[in-house]
C-alpha cells in the first residue's frame, strides 16, 4: 500500500480545477483551472509545482490536449484556446476561436500528428482544423456546419476520418466527417442507449 499523500492545493482560493491531462514523455500532470483562466503544472512523482506555472489559458476551460512532440499543451475554453510552452510557459499564446464558428464553447481536441493537424470542435454546429507544427489555421476551416450539438470527437487511425457524437440523446446525431474537407459523410449510425454509436 502507498500513503495518500495530501491534496494538491492552489495559491488561488477561485481556482477551480477543471480538467486534467498528462504530459507522460515530461512527466507532468497538467491541470486546468477555469477560476483565473490558468494551467497548472506538477512534475512526477512527487506532484512538485513546476516554475513558471500556472501559466495562461483559457476561461471556461473544458478540454486540455498535449502535443508530446512538440512539449505543447492546448487548453480549450469559451470562445478562446491557448497554446502553452510546456518548456517556457512564459511563451504561451492564446487564440480566439475561428472566424467562421459558432457561438459555444470549445468542447473537445484531438491530435493527428499524420496530417499536421489539431481538429476540435465547439459546443454548437462546427469542427475547426488548425496545422499542430505552426498554429495558423488550416485552409478547411473551418467546416460545413454540421447541424448538431456534439458531446466528443475521435479519429479512426485507418481512414483518418473523424467521428462526432452528438450530444447524449436520440435527438442529436453522429457524423463520419471526411478529415481533409470537414464536410460530413453520410452514413446512417447505429443508435445504442441514449444515443448513437
Amino acid at each position: 500500500l502507498v500513503a495518500a499523500r495530501a491534496p494538491l492545493r492552489f495559491d488561488r482560493p477561485d481556482a477551480r480545477p477543471a480538467r486534467v491531462e498528462v504530459a507522460r514523455r515530461l512527466g507532468y500532470v497538467l491541470v486546468a483551472l477555469d477560476g483565473g483562466a490558468r494551467l497548472a503544472a506538477f512534475r512526477l512523482p512527487a506532484l512538485a509545482p513546476l516554475a513558471g506555472f500556472p501559466a495562461q489559458g483559457a476561461a471556461n476551460a473544458h478540454t486540455v490536449l498535449v502535443d508530446e512532440e512538440r512539449a505543447r499543451a492546448w487548453v480549450g475554453g469559451s470562445q478562446r484556446y491557448a497554446v502553452v510552452d510546456l518548456i517556457n510557459p512564459g511563451r504561451t499564446t492564446s487564440f480566439q476561436m475561428p472566424a467562421g464558428g459558432g457561438t459555444g464553447r470549445l468542447w473537445s481536441m484531438i491530435h493527428d500528428p499524420v496530417h499536421d493537424r489539431i481538429f476540435f470542435i465547439d459546443r454548437f454546429n462546427f469542427l475547426y482544423a488548425v496545422r499542430a507544427s505552426d498554429l495558423g489555421p488550416a485552409p478547411e476551416s473551418p467546416g460545413p456546419n454540421l447541424f448538431t450539438i456534439h458531446g466528443d470527437l475521435v479519429q479512426d487511425p485507418r481512414t483518418g476520418n473523424l467521428f462526432v457524437l452528438g450530444w447524449r440523446n436520440l435527438s442529436t446525431y453522429t457524423w463520419l466527417v471526411n478529415y481533409r474537407t470537414l464536410a460530413r459523410i453520410n452514413r446512417r449510425m447505429p443508435e445504442m442507449g441514449d444515443n448513437a454509436v
